[in-house]
């Protein structure tokens, strides 16, 4: 049985007009041998008046002593929204570490965002929410993920389909601009850390600890006023080594595949790669996969 152990305080660093900002985040208690880690990273971009904010990135994942951090799934960024003051926008990224060694109260779990803010009227600002879940076992991958961004009293990931017994895990933020408002978790849903900064932005996040290959929303309930919101919500699973029978002999395969339907070379060692892209094949893990 799956389980969450901890989700730790929301931590938020404000870097005015830098370029990047870095975020660090700690355990309330040393984290488990072997367990399930979860990092919600979150970017958030304002702008004096109306008119078009500069557009943050979460450029590499967080980073942390002793552990290896693969994305999971992020969003895009979200539509840019006037609150009469400012204009705002946000980007959310989930991230997980599976068979994670222990980590104690005073390992810092580090966030990282960037953007191109050149003026005193801009602001950039990085969140980062951690969490420790159990059972998961020592090989874990995506089963399934989805994110959505908008503009909406009821924010939301929309629709994710588990297609076995996963740990849906759903995060993000909204940027709220000094409006104030109590979320509720979506149905089957189990509210965590829904950290509120009354002049800056909101970080939600929910869970299913033994969720079925059903229908799930992965949606927020709101007090009545329209946010700009990014959010993400992917279901882990155990996965067994999977293997494949070559020439009579089975081999094990640690590694995720992936298969295309054309290639086309656009560089030294680049190439696009046409439609459909069918990854995690053979039932191999999927992951994140870093590209120069």
């Amino acid at each position: 049985m799956f389980a969450m152990v901890q989700s730790d305080a929301f931590a938020e660093n404000d870097a005015g007009n830098a370029s990047s900002v870095s975020t660090s985040a700690f355990y309330t208690s040393p984290t488990t041998n072997t367990n399930f880690l979860i990092c919600e990273v979150t970017a958030v971009s304002y702008i004096n008046g109306n008119v078009t904010p500069p557009i943050p990135s979460i450029p590499s994942p967080p980073t942390t002593s002793g552990i290896t951090w693969l994305l999971a799934a992020i969003s895009s960024v979200s539509p840019s929204y006037y609150d009469g003051s400012y204009t705002m926008v946000v980007l959310s990224a989930v991230y997980f570490c599976a068979n994670a060694p222990s980590i104690g109260t005073g390992t810092a779990v580090i966030g990282n965002v960037a953007g191109s803010f050149a003026s005193s009227s801009t602001d950039l600002q990085c969140c980062v929410d951690i969490f420790e879940a159990s059972g998961l076992g020592s090989s874990v991958a995506v089963n399934s993920s989805v994110s959505s961004v908008g503009i909406a009293s009821t924010v939301s990931a929309g629709n994710i389909v588990p297609t076995a017994t996963s740990f849906i895990f759903v995060g993000g933020a909204a940027a709220i601009g000094g409006a104030s408002g109590t979320p509720a978790a979506g149905s089957g849903f189990t509210l965590t850390n829904n950290a509120f900064n009354a002049n800056d932005d909101e970080t939600y996040s929910e869970y299913i600890a033994n969720a079925s290959p059903t229908t799930y929303t992965a949606n927020f309930a709101d007090a009545g006023f329209s946010v700009p919101f990014a959010m993400v919500a992917v279901a882990f699973a155990p996965v067994s080594t999977p293997t494949i029978i070559v020439n009579g002999q089975t081999l094990t395969i640690p590694y995720e595949l992936a298969a295309y339907q054309g290639a086309t070379l656009t560089g030294p060692n680049a190439y696009s790669c046409a439609p459909p892209i069918l990854r995690g094949i053979y039932s191999t893990p999927i992951f994140e996969h870093d590209v120069p």
